[in-house]
C-alpha cells in the first residue's frame, strides 16, 4: 500500500490525501477487499475528532497552518497484518504575528523585553523599528538572520534581539526618555509581510473603578479606582455629573445632562503603593450631591511623564433605600407645591393686568 498522491506542500484552498490499496488474490481467485482507515496524526486531536476517518480519501478545507502533520493510512482485510503508510503534510503560509502584551509600562533606570509570537513557513525573517527608524542586527540566537533592509549603522548596545522558537524578544536596558515611543516587529517570507505594533511608554494606565455603583450614603458618595504605573502618580483630576433623569425621579420632564463638575487634587508623595509592584489604589469623597440620584464620573491620573487615557465612565447612585426615596419624595413635593403656587401667582397677575387695561380703555 502507498499513498497514490505524494502531497507535500500546499498554501491555501483545499488538499486531498489519498490511500492507494493494493488486493491479493487467493489461489480460488477469491478477492478480499480491505477495509481503509486514514489517521490524521495530531490533526485529528486539534480538531476536536475522536475517531479515525473511514475511505482512502480525506480532504482538507480551509488549508491552515493546523493541518500540518503526520497522516497514517492503515488498511486491513483480516488476513495477516494490517498495512500502513505515512505521509508528512507541510503546509505554506505568510507570517502570523501576535503580541503578548500591546502596551508596556516601565519607566528610567528600569529593564524591559517587549515579545511578538511568530509563524510562519518558510520561516519568517523578523526585524523591529522604533518610531518608524530600524533597530540594528543585534540577534544573539536567531535561527534566521534579519534581512539587510532592517540594519541600522549605528550599534546601539542596550537593545538586543534573541528568539527561541517562535517567540521573538527585544530587550532594552536601562531605559531613557528617548527609548518610549511604538515599536514594530516585522516579519516576511516568501508569501508576504505582516507587523504587529507594541506602545512602551512610562504614562499611568487608565483609572478602572472599583467601587460598588450603589452608594450607601444620601448626599456623599466615596469613589475608589486602581491605576499602574511604576513612576508616583502626582496628581488626578475626577469630572461628575448628573445622568439623566433617574427612573427613581417621579417626573415627565425631559431633561439634558449636567455640566461636567470638575475636581482636581494633587497627590500627597506618600501615598501607599505596593511596593515593586505598579499597581495604586486610590479614592476621593464626592460631597453635596443629591438624594436617590444617578451621576456619572470620568477620571485620569497623572505622573512625571504626563496623563493617562480618561477613564471609561462609570455610573454610580446615592442612597436610594426607603428613607432616601422618602426625602426624595418630599423634595419632590415641595418643587411641586412651588411649582403650583407660581402657577396661582401668575393667574392672578393675569387677571389683574386685564382688569388694568379694561378701565384704561374706558377711562
Amino acid at each position: 500500500m502507498r499513498f497514490g498522491s505524494q502531497l507535500r506542500e500546499i498554501t491555501s484552498g483545499l488538499a486531498e490525501v489519498c490511500c492507494n490499496i493494493f488486493q491479493y488474490f487467493s489461489k480460488t481467485n477469491n478477492m478480499v477487499a480491505p477495509e481503509c482507515q486514514l489517521y490524521v496524526k495530531y490533526i485529528l486531536l486539534s480538531l476536536g475528532l475522536r475517531r479515525p476517518i473511514r475511505g482512502q480519501n480525506v480532504t482538507l478545507k480551509d488549508v491552515d497552518r493546523h493541518v500540518d502533520g503526520t497522516y497514517l493510512c492503515t488498511a486491513d482485510n483480516g488476513i495477516g497484518e494490517p498495512a500502513s503508510a505515512r505521509m508528512v503534510v507541510t503546509v505554506e503560509y505568510p507570517p502570523e504575528i501576535s503580541t503578548e502584551k500591546d502596551v508596556v509600562r516601565s519607566t528610567e533606570g528600569e529593564m524591559v523585553e517587549l515579545l511578538c509570537l511568530v509563524h510562519g513557513r518558510p520561516v519568517p525573517a523578523v526585524g523591529w523599528t522604533h518610531n518608524g527608524a530600524a533597530l540594528p542586527d543585534t540577534h544573539m540566537d536567531s535561527e534566521v538572520d534579519t534581512p539587510q533592509d532592517y540594519a541600522h549603522d549605528v550599534y546601539d548596545a542596550h537593545t538586543t534581539q534573541s528568539h527561541v522558537s517562535h517567540r521573538h524578544t527585544l530587550t532594552i536596558q536601562n531605559i531613557t526618555d528617548v527609548d518610549f515611543g511604538s515599536y514594530m516587529c516585522i516579519a516576511e517570507n516568501s508569501h508576504g509581510v505582516t507587523n504587529a505594533t507594541i506602545q512602551l511608554t512610562g504614562l499611568p494606565m487608565s483609572p478602572m473603578f472599583t467601587s460598588s455603583p450603589n452608594g450607601e450614603e444620601s448626599h456623599k458618595y466615596t469613589l475608589t479606582w486602581g491605576t499602574e504605573s511604576l513612576s508616583p502618580i502626582t496628581e488626578f483630576v475626577i469630572k461628575v455629573r448628573k445622568s439623566l433623569t433617574s427612573p427613581w425621579q417621579n417626573t415627565t420632564v425631559v431633561t439634558t445632562p449636567a455640566t461636567w463638575k470638575v475636581v482636581t487634587r494633587t497627590v500627597d508623595p506618600s501615598l501607599a503603593q505596593e511596593k515593586n509592584h505598579l499597581h495604586y489604589t486610590m479614592d476621593f469623597t464626592l460631597a453635596e450631591l443629591e438624594v436617590a440620584t444617578d451621576y456619572t464620573v470620568v477620571a485620569k491620573v497623572k505622573n512625571k511623564y504626563g496623563w493617562s487615557p480618561l477613564s471609561e465612565p462609570f455610573v454610580f447612585s446615592t442612597k436610594k433605600g426607603n428613607e432616601a426615596m422618602a426625602v426624595l419624595q418630599s423634595t419632590n413635593d415641595a418643587t411641586l407645591t412651588s411649582t403650583a403656587s407660581l402657577c396661582r401667582l401668575s393667574v392672578i397677575a393675569s387677571v389683574f393686568f386685564a382688569l388694568w387695561r379694561s378701565c384704561c380703555t374706558w377711562i
